[in-house]
């Protein structure tokens, strides 16, 4: 079965397979260092305001300091972290978190 969804994956369906690939080693080695508890205490709202701080760094690096090279956490990291904290939150609003 697995073989019949990847023939159906257009070009761009197959680079999104493969981000989410590498988001949930992403998210896999973090939860490994954090646990679960730091998002449960706060659920789908605390999971919202660090999406919105990663858009606020996104903005900022892209819009209001567009050229400069961030000192710690890339555009990449950034974009990276809003997708898995995006996951995050629907488990959260599922009441899958745990």
């Amino acid at each position: 079965m697995e073989n019949e969804i990847e023939e159906t994956l257009t070009p761009m369906g197959v680079k999104i397979e493969e981000v989410q690939t590498e988001l949930l080693g992403l998210f896999d080695r973090k939860n490994r260092d954090y646990g679960t508890g730091n998002i449960s205490t706060f659920g789908e709202l605390g999971v919202l305001v660090r999406c919105s701080d990663k858009v606020a760094r996104l903005k900022n690096m892209l819009v209001d300091n567009r050229g400069a090279k961030p000192n710690f956490e890339s555009l990449e990291d950034s974009w990276r972290d809003l997708a898995v904290h995006a996951m995050i939150g629907l488990l959260c609003h599922r009441k899958e978190w745990k």
